[in-house]
């Protein structure tokens, strides 16, 4: 609904249908939205469920994931973020971070 326009990105977090899901693993009917990134030695890319998303803002993300150097670390935070944070479904996290091989 935001990409085409219908739902502005302000508003998505309370519209009466963010909690349909519109694309999941299994189901048949949806197509998968992929691409290609360029990674860098030292970033981390995290996998997450709207436990954390929706519990925690993006910013709040952003720092955990950037003040923190172990992957085991930076998820135990999210997860405590988003517990004190009273979130309203479970939380899934999930951490890569991208180290430079070149210099081991």
């Amino acid at each position: 609904l935001i990409d085409s326009g219908d739902v502005p990105i302000a508003e998505a977090a309370v519209h009466p249908m963010a909690h349909v899901l519109d694309q999941c693993v299994g189901c048949i009917d949806t197509g998968i939205d992929s691409g290609i990134f360029s990674l860098s030695p030292g970033d981390k890319i995290l996998l997450c469920t709207d436990g954390l998303y929706r519990a925690i803002s993006d910013i709040k993300i952003a720092e955990i994931l950037s003040s923190t150097n172990s992957v085991s670390g930076s998820v135990e935070q999210l997860i405590d973020s988003s517990t004190q944070s009273k979130a309203l479904d479970d939380t899934t996290a999930v951490v890569a971070h991208l180290e430079d091989l070149s210099t081991q």
